[in-house]
């Protein structure tokens, strides 16, 4: 990466790394599933964005966007380990928002809900639509935090998550709510 960012002018880093969540309770959590999910999910994030830093700071400015899940923000049953790793990225996020913005650098947290990644796949986000929402709301430049709700309350409803700043929460209705945290 190191190398990439000296060859190329690259102005954003969407992380969108992760291992899939294995649905065990903590007591059927295997070394190698802890081993799994740290080693995918967070050390190629954490590792990315530092380079993608170092870039952005000789450069100027820079955006890094986390792709996240709506799991970092509401923990559920039978994924302890994968909220682990979701959380962690949430607070590495805003951390690393508190130090970037003073260098022109945009930290965007983006948590969906379920995310039709395969066909088969009977409910959620259509990808498209998913990669579209989070394209508009980078391009808006001011927002820090989007949750791609997948409920079908014809209004969603504002909740207190663990981010700060402005959080918009778009439902799978296409309602949007904006507060701030």
């Amino acid at each position: 990466m190191a190398s990439l960012s000296r060859e190329k002018n690259f102005g954003v880093l969407v992380n969108n790394v992760g291992y899939r969540c294995p649905f065990l309770t903590l007591d059927n959590i295997s070394d190698e599933n802890i081993e799994d999910m740290i080693s995918i999910s967070l050390i190629p994030a954490l590792r990315l964005s530092r380079d993608a830093y170092r870039h952005f700071l000789k450069r100027g400015g820079g955006c890094i966007i986390n792709i996240n899940s709506i799991i970092g923000l509401e923990p559920r049953k039978q994924r302890s380990l994968y909220a682990a790793a979701r959380s962690a990225i949430v607070g590495f996020a805003e951390s690393l928002r508190l130090e970037a913005n003073e260098h022109n650098i945009r930290i965007l947290g983006v948590y969906p809900a379920r995310v039709k990644t395969k066909p088969e796949f009977e409910y959620g986000w259509d990808v498209n639509d998913a990669a579209r929402k989070m394209y508009e709301f980078y391009a808006a430049g001011k927002y820090n935090n989007l949750i791609l709700d997948f409920s079908k309350e014809p209004e969603p409803k504002a909740k207190k998550y663990a981010v700060s700043g402005e959080v918009h929460v778009l439902s799978i209705s296409g309602k949007l709510e904006s507060f701030i945290q």
